[in-house]
This record gives structure tokens, sequence and C-alpha cells, in this order.
């Protein structure tokens, strides 16, 4: 059976560049969105439930590729709906910064000063940090699918300390990691070959190791 792609996008990325991203897989890829109020409402943000809605309407095996902050979609969703999980079969993560992206993107979207940020990050995104810290004990889909991690030397929103600690608590061991020298999330803008083979290296690997 075909894989069915779950684009998570990034906060602020366009409908335009996130189709950018979906086209790496064609049109069985499912885009979500990433906004503020999703990191606001928690459980009660009521796209979760369009998502497992659609989910289950369509069968088969999950590709997630999720963009920066938006993993806490992804594990969110998964403690709400965790029927859905053993669906996914391999997983791409770009710029993978979580909660300790916030501060940083919050200066970056609207200036706001990084003291100022990081008071309203703790204030407003509570279960940011909840899904947060699940998120860097453990991969959420288990060490041994296939894994795909991209990184940047030059990205001042995912803090490479955060990433390289997610990386150390996973213990992958099917795990492949592209690193650019892109600003963040502009990797697949800068080289678009070589992150789209990266891409379809990681979900092809399923078919191969079966």
């Amino acid at each position: 059976m075909a894989h069915r792609t779950i684009l998570f996008g990034g906060l602020g990325v366009s409908p335009k560049v996130l189709g950018k991203y979906a086209a790496i897989y064609g049109k069985t890829t499912h885009i979500v969105p990433f906004t503020f109020t999703c990191m606001l409402l928690g459980e009660h943000y009521h796209p979760y439930h369009k998502l497992h809605k659609n989910l289950c309407q369509h069968g088969g095996p999950i590709h997630i590729h999720a963009l920066s902050g938006s993993c806490h979609y992804v594990s969110r969703f998964m403690t709400l709906f965790p029927e859905h999980r053993s669906r996914v079969i391999s997983q791409v993560y770009d710029s993978p910064c979580h909660v300790d992206g916030v501060v940083p993107s919050l200066s970056k979207m609207y200036g706001v000063p990084l003291p100022i940020g990081k008071t309203i990050a703790q204030t407003l995104f509570a279960d940011c940090f909840e899904t947060s810290a699940r998120w860097m004990e453990c991969s959420p889909f288990g060490p041994s699918i296939p894994t795909g991690i991209v990184t940047s030397t030059n990205d001042a929103i995912a803090p490479v300390h955060s990433i390289n600690a997610m990386l150390h608590n996973w213990k992958c061991t099917n795990m492949r990691t592209l690193v650019t020298d892109s600003r963040h999330l502009e990797s697949l803008r800068d080289d678009p070959e070589r992150y789209t083979a990266f891409c379809l290296a990681i979900r092809e690997q399923v078919d191969v190791d079966n």
C-alpha cells in the first residue's frame, strides 16, 4: 500500500512554501499548518480531531515530515490519538527545535525582546513545555524506524545543543542526518535536489528494508 505523507508545517511558513515541501512526496501528501493557536489551546485545538478523522478515512502506512516546532503538533496529536502511532513507518524532522525555538521565533517574527519572549512562552505555551519534555526523552515512534534529521550550522532558531540532546536520548538505530549551512528552514530552498534526495531516501528505505 502506498505511503501517506503528513507534512507538519512550521510557524509562519506560507502555504506556497509548504506546497514545495509537499511536492517532494507527491499527491498523497496531507499538509497540516502549525500556528500559535495550536500552541495556546493544547488538547482543545480542534484541528487535531480533523486530522484524526482524515487518517481514519485513509488507511495505510504514514511517513511524517515535520518542520521546526511542529514536533509539538506531532507529540500532542499522537498522545490524543495513539491508535495512529503504529502506522508511522518513517520520519523526517527539519530543524526540530520544539519549545526551545519559541523565544527566538518571537524575536525574529515579531521583534519581541528575548527576556520578554521567555516570559511569554512560559506563561502562554505551557502545553508546549509538557510535550517538549516528553519529546526530548525518546523518539515518538521508537528507535528503529527510518529517521532523518535536517540541521544547519547557520540556524538562529533551532539550538544545536537542544537537537544534539534529543538525538542522544532517542538512541535511534536507523538514523541519517543532513547538515547544511542554511538559515532556519531554508535548506530546501538552498539545495532542493540534495534535500529532496535525502527525504525520499528516508521514506523509501522502508520499501528496501521490507
